[in-house]
């Protein structure tokens, strides 16, 4: 179990298996978390359609594959997010999502902090700032983060009692998530 422990935060399906060995949630939630997963790909794809109407199918694919990479911007995995769950359970997962997006921020501060210039750092030194990648750039994949809420957020809510309803109104229909 420590190894669970130690690495629960980093990977979600670590989550989920140290969830289940605690039967805090049902062993078929592994199918259902790969149902999602699945449906938050389909979503975005349809999401990039809409954006993009006149882009060619490998002009799509490659924003596709750069947005599961994880340039990803907020209104993008929020609308996904709003659109799968109801608002208790979106609300959860969101707030989850932020949580750790400032954790990877003040690490990332923290990082820099440490690596500075001694001669930044002695007293009376006027503080330069410098410009460099943001620190959401080494944040980890905007899916993963989604998908470990979700499994934290699960034995606590209606996502273990229940199967996220998921409306494709692009597609003409809406099903439940199996």
């Amino acid at each position: 179990m420590v190894a669970v422990d130690r690495f629960a935060d980093a990977d979600c399906e670590v989550a989920v298996f140290g969830r289940t060995l605690q039967n805090l949630v049902d062993e078929e939630f592994r199918n259902e978390q790969k149902v999602i997963a699945a449906t938050v790909r389909e979503l975005l794809k349809a999401y990039l359609r809409s954006k993009h109407p006149a882009a060619t199918a490998d002009q799509l694919a490659e924003k596709h594959r750069l947005k599961l990479e994880g340039h990803l911007f907020d209104e993008e995995w929020l609308d996904i997010v709003r659109f799968m769950y109801g608002r208790k359970d979106s609300a959860a997962i969101m707030n989850r999502v932020r949580a750790i997006q400032r954790d990877t921020i003040d690490a990332a501060i923290a990082r820099e902090i440490e690596l500075a210039p001694i001669d930044n750092n002695t007293p009376g030194t006027r503080r330069r700032t410098t410009a460099g990648p943001s620190p959401l750039a080494s944040s980890p994949h905007w899916l993963l983060m989604v998908q470990r809420c979700t499994a934290h957020t699960c034995a606590s809510s209606s996502l273990a009692r229940s199967r996220p309803h998921v409306n494709y109104p692009m597609f003409g229909h809406s099903s439940a998530a199996t």
